[in-house]
C-alpha cells in the first residue's frame, strides 16, 4: 500500500495546467487514493490556469491544516464545509487544494480554490457563514467563490484570505470552523505550504 508521500508525488504527476472543462479529480475508493485528472465537459466562462501540484493551507491559530469535512447532520451542518482541524500527514486528500486563476481577467492575488476531497471549488454564501467546497463550475464573475490571497506583510510566513464578494476576511472561530468577518485579527492568519501558490 502506498504511504502519503506516494500519494502526492502520484497528485503532482498527474497535474497539468487546465482549463474550465478539465477538472483535476482524486478518488478515494475503499481507503486508497487514486489521482488523475477527469476531463469533461462541464460549461464554464472563466478560463482557469491552477496549480501545477497539490498544497495545504494552515490555520496558525489553530495551529491544524485546513480540511474538507464530509456533511454532519447532527450538528446542523449539511454540506462539505472547510474546518481548521486537519493533522499534517494524517488523511492528506481531506486537505489538498489547488489555487485556480482566471489570467486574463482576475487580478494576480485573486484565486477560486479547487478541493481535491469534493472535486469542487469553496464557497462562501453569506457575512459570517462557514466555507463550503461544494461549487461546482466556475462562471466569469465568480463572487462567492473568488478569494483574494496576501501575503500578511513583506517578509511575513502568514498570509491572509479575502472573501472577495463579501469583502470579509476568513478566519477559524472557537469550534475551529473556517467563516468569515469584517476584521483582520490573528485567527485570520494563515501559513501556505509554498510562496508561490501556482507551483
Amino acid at each position: 500500500m502506498k504511504n502519503a508521500t506516494d500519494f502526492r508525488t502520484t497528485a503532482e504527476e498527474g497535474l497539468d495546467r487546465l482549463k474550465c472543462s478539465s477538472k483535476p479529480k482524486a478518488y478515494f475508493v475503499a481507503g486508497v487514493l487514486l489521482a488523475g485528472i477527469s476531463t469533461y465537459g462541464q460549461h464554464a466562462s472563466a478560463q482557469l490556469e491552477c496549480s501545477k501540484h497539490w498544497h495545504t493551507i494552515k490555520a496558525s491559530a489553530q495551529n491544524a491544516i485546513l480540511k474538507t469535512e464530509p456533511p454532519n447532520g447532527a450538528a446542523g451542518r449539511a454540506g462539505w464545509y472547510v474546518d481548521a482541524v486537519g493533522k499534517a500527514g494524517v488523511e492528506p486528500w481531506y486537505e489538498w487544494v489547488l489555487f485556480c486563476r482566471d489570467l486574463e481577467r482576475w487580478a494576480n492575488t485573486r484565486y477560486v480554490i479547487y478541493s481535491n476531497t469534493t472535486a469542487n471549488y469553496w464557497e462562501v454564501e453569506g457575512s459570517g457563514d462557514g466555507v463550503k467546497a461544494d461549487y461546482p463550475t466556475i462562471p466569469d464573475n465568480p463572487q462567492s467563490a473568488l478569494f483574494e490571497i496576501l501575503p500578511y506583510a513583506a517578509g511575513s510566513k502568514f498570509w491572509t484570505i479575502k472573501a472577495v464578494g463579501l469583502s470579509e476576511n476568513l478566519f477559524t472561530d472557537s469550534f475551529h470552523y473556517l467563516r468569515t468577518r469584517s476584521w483582520l485579527g490573528g485567527d485570520d492568519l494563515f501559513e501556505m505550504d509554498s510562496s508561490d501558490l501556482m507551483y
